[in-house]
């Protein structure tokens, strides 16, 4: 099965001669088919290739880098040629799927010991119709280091998918509470005028009167 392989490494100087040593130790791995840089920093290597062992690949480029990680692993579609737009992974939660070749609830007890105790691990599972796929949720898990270490203490081992798992955010929109707007109540006049406005009152020596501009001449409704 064609994978494409995306593996984050710290170049020190960051120059053409450590692109060129990273991309020329990826190319000699076993199952590689094409290799390249991307990334705005250059410092992602994508690798496709079929049966590559993308653990002993990211171990050796950790020897002469210090550090490199796995970002995504992903199955190469043939009725898919177009790019995928690369996403920020950084500082998310991934979901990991690991072939671990188990052949009793012992081993999958054990494998999923194993997961538990790995750094950042949130969930993990077993999955898959012959129940030898371990599924594990985490952030910042260390999908090399965990590998390995089941490859010593359960049997063969290989990463079969990384991907970014986005949080559950609940999408309740808040509701509409539009203030109730009071309106001025209406107001009847004996004198036969139905008006919903107060009459213009203005101040005069302490008193307050309705100028009356609305009210008929003979009304005899008057405010004191």
């Amino acid at each position: 099965m064609k994978k494409k392989i995306v593996i984050k490494v710290l170049m020190k100087c960051e120059c053409d001669k450590c692109r060129k040593k990273a991309l020329g130790i990826a190319a000699s791995a076993h199952g590689v088919i094409s290799v390249g840089i991307t990334g705005d920093a250059k410092d992602r290597l994508e690798v496709v290739g079929d049966g590559v062992d993308s653990v002993c690949l990211v171990r050796c480029l950790r020897r002469k880098f210090c550090h490199a990680e796995i970002v995504q692993v992903e199955e190469v579609k043939e009725n898919k040629p177009e790019k995928k737009p690369e996403k920020k992974t950084e500082e998310t939660k991934q979901k990991i799927v690991i072939k671990v070749h188990m052949t009793c609830d012992k081993c999958r007890k054990k494998a999923l010991g194993i997961a538990a105790t790995a750094h950042g691990v949130q969930s993990m599972g077993i999955e898959g119709e012959d129940r030898e796929q371990l599924v594990v949720v985490g952030d910042g898990v260390d999908a090399i280091n965990l590998t390995s270490c089941l490859r010593k203490k359960v049997g063969s081992t290989e990463i079969v998918t990384v991907e970014a798992v986005a949080d559950a955010e609940d999408a309740t929109e808040p509701e509409n509470e539009a203030g109730a707007v009071a309106a001025w109540p209406q107001q009847w006049c004996p004198g036969g005028y139905y008006y919903s406005r107060p009459g213009a009152v203005y101040p005069y020596n302490g008193y307050c009167y309705d100028d009356g501009s609305h009210f008929r001449q003979d009304s005899w409704c008057t405010i004191m």
